[in-house]
């Protein structure tokens, strides 16, 4: 069905317009053959904020409440009792190996950006999606964001 140049799919929930940004699912095809569909359809799921203003608000400030404001770690269970409760000196160094990989965990985006990114999909999609990249010793070196559907 086409209204003012805009095509429409008939769902079972409602009429969504098609978007012409997102692919065909790749595992549709594989559904019947092993792979466990999801539960909802993610192509409606992830055009639904485009058509509607409340729904976008309201991802938008779940996104800016939860992850929007940055993060902060506290030591736990390594202060030294002799010197007014501060952190031992191992603990104090391990914030800041920590902080310093935070701040450089991926070159293209800052961490909060990362998180807002993947708090997004969440919200909109149900689930959301980070790639651990680790070096040759093993350590975690990079965090790369993966797109939900590709909106």
């Amino acid at each position: 069905m086409s209204e003012n140049n805009i095509t429409v799919i008939k769902g079972r929930d409602t009429d969504l317009p098609v978007s012409l940004k997102i692919p065909e699912d790749p595992f549709m095809n594989l559904y019947d053959n092993g792979v466990i569909a999801p539960p909802y359809d993610l192509e409606k799921l992830v055009r639904l904020p485009e058509y509607s203003n409340i729904l976008s608000q309201c991802v938008e400030a779940m996104v800016t409440n939860i992850d929007g404001f940055g993060f902060t770690l506290e030591p736990v269970g390594n202060a030294d009792p002799e010197n007014d409760g501060t952190p031992v000196k191992e603990a104090e160094d391990e914030r800041k190996s920590i902080l310093h990989f935070f701040e450089f965990c991926n070159q293209e985006m800052p961490y909060s950006q990362l998180r807002r990114r993947v708090r997004r999909d969440l919200e909109v999609l149900g689930n959301g999606y980070w790639e651990i990249i680790r070096d040759g010793k093993g350590d975690i070196a990079w965090i790369e964001h993966i797109e939900g559907l590709n909106a």
